[in-house]
């Protein structure tokens, strides 16, 4: 749930707003005179955003190298990069359910 608040209680009770950041490990967003102001986000849920992001970097650009490979007619990995397309299209949950043993059931 995205968590809106006004910067006085980021001053104001820094202890609850620095326990809900911890909590919840989603960004809150602060407003000043009623305007998005700033975002804050526990240090740990940063790290594990910023670490994700590089990842996801990475692999766009394997991807877009490997499209330009294909298009020139030197792709020798077909199969991986159409596997690598389909993993990065699923939504999470989806993933998750995959992961799963077939006989389990939802």
């Amino acid at each position: 749930m995205t968590q809106i608040i006004p910067s006085t209680d980021l001053r104001n009770r820094f202890a609850e707003v620095e326990q809900l950041a911890k909590d919840t490990r989603e960004p809150i967003y602060l407003t000043k005179n009623g305007r998005g102001s700033l975002v804050l986000m526990d240090i740990d849920a940063f790290d594990a955003y910023v670490e994700e992001r590089a990842y996801r970097c990475y692999l766009d650009a394997a991807l877009e190298e490997a499209a330009r490979n294909k298009a020139a007619g030197q792709s020798r990995y077909q199969t991986m990069e159409l596997a690598f397309e389909e993993l990065l299209s699923e939504p999470p949950a989806a993933l998750s359910r995959r992961s799963r043993p077939l006989d389990e059931t939802a």
